[in-house]
């Protein structure tokens, strides 16, 4: 499995490199700034990079912006789930800085 993160807020859409042989353990330590306000949530979709067919999505999971301004700064682990049922858990750290 070649896994990759995408997120999603406010119309905005960044994903993470590949991590190649990820397996069900994938690493990325990449950052990005998102522009969203306390009532946004930021979609969680992980895939897996398939080189003849559509990516196929692993799991999906959901993180309020509301939570990350109410403490400032985060690290969590946010369930992520397929087709409704637990998959894991993907650690996000992030920080809300207002505008």
């Amino acid at each position: 499995m070649d896994p990759y993160c995408v997120l999603l807020c406010n119309d905005q859409r960044v994903k993470t490199k590949v991590c190649k042989k990820g397996g069900k353990n994938p690493k990325w330590s990449e950052t990005f700034i998102l522009n969203a306000s306390t009532e946004h949530v930021i979609t969680i979709r992980i895939r897996d990079k398939e080189a003849f067919a559509k990516d196929e999505l692993i799991a999906e999971g959901q993180l309020p912006v509301l939570k990350i301004a109410q403490l400032g700064k985060i690290g969590e682990w946010v369930p992520v789930f397929y087709k409704g049922k637990p998959a894991g858990n993907v650690l996000i750290e992030a920080t809300f800085v207002a505008q």
